[in-house]
């Protein structure tokens, strides 16, 4: 998912480039990731739809961050959201990744946060 702006950075353990999808740590610690996004049923599918999104570190589905809803009819819209807390040794690369192609998203927000 692509972020087009960002509304606070604060710090330099946490960075990410307006109009990219990539989230970059920057520190080793632990940081507290939340997202939340909204799903329906993509132009010309039929639904009912599932939706879903999850984090990746590096490529690698971060665990119990898949969140995942069934859009039942065209017109409806499902919400989507989930955080997890992340322990890092040195610079990471965070992306919040859809698993299809059957859905579109909107409203998506990212908030991540050092906490250790």
């Amino acid at each position: 998912m692509v972020f087009p702006t960002d509304q606070v950075l604060l710090g330099t353990s946490v960075s990410h480039a307006a109009g990219t999808g990539a989230v970059t740590l920057n520190d080793a610690g632990t940081y507290e990731v939340l997202y939340t996004s909204d799903a329906a049923a993509a132009n010309g599918t039929t639904p009912p739809v599932v939706a879903s999104l999850q984090l990746n570190s590096n490529g690698t589905q971060v665990p119990g961050s898949l969140s995942t809803a069934t859009a039942e009819t065209a017109e409806q819209t499902v919400p989507l959201s989930n955080s997890a807390l992340i322990t890092v040794t040195g610079a990471t690369t965070l992306e919040l990744v859809a698993n299809n192609t059957d859905a579109t998203f909107s409203n998506a927000s990212l908030m991540v946060r050092r906490i250790s």
